[in-house]
Order: structure tokens, then sequence, then C-alpha cells
């Protein structure tokens, strides 16, 4: 199989990965358009839960997907997870001037799902691909890396150009690039799929073992008191690998609970967690 083969899925995942960057930087300039607007401040929690909302779905939903695409083909998830995020920008039309939060929250979960949907289907399309020549895969991924970085890069520059040339039309500008991109993934050949049914559970364990471990609480950043809420939310994003360990999640509500207290009780945040946790 000629390597131009893949062309049209390094395109369609270079110009995904655009609309991804371009469209953090036009939801952002959106929220301030609305704050003046409404004359109501828009809160650094409000603007981080948006990512919140997004990660945890794709972090969440991103294995089921993976299992589905092995079942149902990767072909028809690389075309719908694009799909999906046309209507998702779509929607971003519709936002509404007053209390638009809840709203936009539903539409992060929305595209985390599209993430979700893709982001699998064409890692196990490009491990397809070479499966008949190991040699050629350090090059496929490499090509994939590039234009999903420089997909990034590319759009959060032209993201503020692309608001201030277009305004809120500026999603219907995302939403055609979609379009091109499901049309590029339609485009790209079938390739004979190749799924292992015998480890799947265990590689299923073993990161679900992974994601369990306490250890990765050192992933989250300095909890000084400058820092305390954005690091919560960064937290929140693996708080849900963690539901099934009463003992982690709460020591990370009693972590929360010590923070929001502190001011009244002059102890440090970390003190208190521990006086929570031996009480459980």
């Amino acid at each position: 199989m000629a390597r131009r083969s893949v062309t049209p899925l390094l395109i369609g995942t270079f110009i995904l990965r655009a609309n991804s960057g371009a469209g953090t930087i036009i939801l952002g300039l959106l929220l301030a358009q609305l704050a003046s607007l409404t004359a109501h401040s828009i809160t650094s929690i409000q603007v981080g839960l948006l990512p919140v909302a997004f990660y945890v779905t794709e972090l969440t939903l991103a294995p089921f997907m993976g299992s589905l695409s092995d079942r149902w083909g990767r072909r028809t998830f690389l075309i719908i997870g694009p799909c999906l995020g046309l209507f998702q920008v779509g929607l971003l039309l519709f936002t509404p001037t007053r209390n638009p939060l809840p709203y936009l929250l539903c539409l992060q979960v929305l595209a985390g799902l599209s993430g979700a949907m893709s982001t699998p289907a064409v890692l196990g399309y490009l491990a397809d691909f070479t499966a008949q020549d190991r040699r050629r895969r350090m090059r496929v991924m490499s090509f994939y890396e590039l234009v999903t970085s420089g997909g990034i890069a590319v759009g959060t520059v032209l993201g503020g150009f692309i608001w201030e040339r277009f305004g809120r039309q500026s999603f219907v500008l995302l939403a055609s690039l979609y379009l091109v991109v499901a049309l590029c993934m339609f485009l790209s050949p079938v390739v004979g799929q190749v799924v292992d049914h015998a480890k799947l559970k265990f590689v299923a364990g073993r990161y679900l073992r992974i994601l369990r471990m306490p250890r990765l609480l050192l992933f989250i950043p300095s909890l000084s008191q400058e820092y305390t809420w954005p690091a919560l939310l960064y937290g929140l994003s693996i708080i849900v690998v963690w539901a099934t360990t009463p003992a982690l999640y709460c020591g990370f509500l009693s972590y929360w609970l010590a923070s929001s207290l502190r001011p009244a009780l002059h102890l440090p945040p970390w003190r208190i967690s521990l006086i929570f946790q031996r009480t459980q």
C-alpha cells in the first residue's frame, strides 16, 4: 500500500486539530463578548469548567469508544466523530446571552464525545495501516504527531483572527471544516482491521490500575493558595476513574473541604485533610 494513500486521513487530522485549537480561542472570545453584553463578569472557575467538561468526557469515554470501534469498524467512528463536532459547533450559534454556562457545558460534553470517538479510531486505523510493514509505522506515527501538534498550533494562532473577521459566524466556518474532515476520513482507504481479542481484557485492566494509582496525585499542580482552585479543577478531570476507590475519593473531597474552610480555621489544608481521612 502506497504511503500517500494515508494522506486523506492525515489531512483530516490536521484540520480536526486546527478546528480544536481555533475553537478553544473562539469560545473564550465568545465568553468575553457575553460578559460585556450582560455586564456580568466571567470567573476563572467558569472558564476552567469548560475544558474540564471536555477532557473528563473524552477521558471517560475514549476506552469504550475504542472498544466499539474494534467491534463495529474504525471507519464508522472516523466519520461519525467529525459529524458530532459539526453538530456541536453549529449549536454554539444559539448560545443564550443570559446564563450561558450550563448550555456551553453540555456542548463541551458533546465535543468530548466527538474527540473520544475520533482519536482512538485514528490511532487504531494507523496501527492497522502499518500492521504489514512495521518499519513504516514510525514514519506514519511521526507524520501523525506532526499534523496533530501543527494543527493545534495553527488553529490557536488563527482563532483570534477568525473571530475578529467573522464574529459569531466563525462557528459556521468551523462547522464547514468539520464537514471537510468527515470527507477526508471517508476518502481514507479501507484497511484490514487487526484486533487481538485475547489481550483486550488484560490491557483494559492494566490501564484501569494505572489510573487508580495514588501516585497519580503527583501530577496535580502545587496546591499553594493562589493555585488551589486551578489544581482542584484539574483534579476533577481524573476523579471519575477514582470513583471505584472510595478512600481516594474521600481524600480528595476532604482536601476540597479543607481548602474551603482554611480561612476560618487558620490551618494548612493538608492537616485538616488528614483529620478528615482519619475519621473514615
